[in-house]
């Protein structure tokens, strides 16, 4: 996969988490000026860590299948990272940003 593909498709994936979650408008000029969104690359799945001012709040895996973006995301809550995390996944589809999941990772009906 190329480097420019990879990179869109993060800042897509990222986009659909936000906007799914509905995060407040000041969080997300947090994320902007005063945060990093990180990937890592592991052998299954990237790792996306999202964090605000020095809090993570927020790692999951990234991967695309099919046209369509997977991310699961594990919430820390501004806990330190080492602690166990509920989990969700969202789906969306890339052509026409369709969520396909719930937040409790049960698909929808279409």
């Amino acid at each position: 996969m190329a480097h420019d593909q990879a990179n869109s498709q993060l800042r897509l994936t990222v986009s659909a988490v936000l906007s799914y979650l509905r995060i407040p408008a000041h969080l997300i000029a947090a994320l902007n000026t005063a945060s990093c969104i990180e990937i890592e690359h592991e052998d299954i799945a990237p790792i996306l860590t999202f964090e605000i001012q020095g809090h993570i709040v927020a790692r999951g895996y990234v991967k695309e299948h099919a046209g369509m973006l997977s991310a699961t995301i594990f919430w820390t809550g501004c806990e330190p990272s080492d602690r166990q995390f509920d989990h969700w996944t969202l789906k969306r589809d890339l052509a026409t940003g369709d969520s396909t999941d719930d937040r409790d990772g049960n698909d929808k009906a279409k």
